[in-house]
Order: structure tokens, then C-alpha cells, then sequence
């Protein structure tokens, strides 16, 4: 559901027209309960389910190997401030 209202399409074509104010974050429960929201079939949705965890643990990998990179700049820095290099 989340992926469903976080798209912009779907929130311009179904979301839009149930908000009485100018911004989705005015969307109350009732309004909401008014969109109609389509289900795509189980298997689909597993097959979506999978992507987005591979996904995240593709940003994990790449924000830990980011971190490390930081490090070792900040070592390589350190190291040619102080005239190591």
C-alpha cells in the first residue's frame, strides 16, 4: 500500500480527486477509504515483494561499502596532512 500511494501517477489519478485541500497530506480516514485501490494478483505482488528486498539489501551493501570508502579517505587524508605519504 505504501509503494501503491508513495506513486505519483496513482496519487494524481486516484488519490487526488478524494482531497478536499490542495495537498495529499490533507487526505483524512474517510477519504481514504473512498480510493479505490487496485490488488494486483499474489504472485505479482511476491514477485514485487522480492525486488524491494533485494533492493534494500543492494542499498545496505552499497551504504556500507560508502562508509567505508569514507573512512579510508579520511585515513589517506590524515596520513598526507601529517606528511606519512
Amino acid at each position: 500500500m505504501f509503494h501503491y500511494l508513495n506513486n505519483e501517477t496513482i496519487r494524481d489519478k486516484r488519490v487526488r480527486p478524494f482531497v478536499t485541500q490542495s495537498t495529499i497530506s490533507g487526505i483524512n480516514q474517510s477519504n481514504l477509504e473512498r480510493v479505490p485501490v487496485v490488488v494486483p494478483p499474489l504472485p505479482l505482488q511476491q514477485t514485487f515483494a522480492t525486488r524491494i528486498q533485494a533492493i534494500e539489501a543492494l542499498k545496505a551493501t552499497h551504504r556500507a561499502a560508502l562508509a567505508q570508502l569514507d573512512a579510508l579517505f579520511a585515513s589517506l587524508q590524515q596520513r598526507a596532512f601529517a606528511g606519512e605519504l
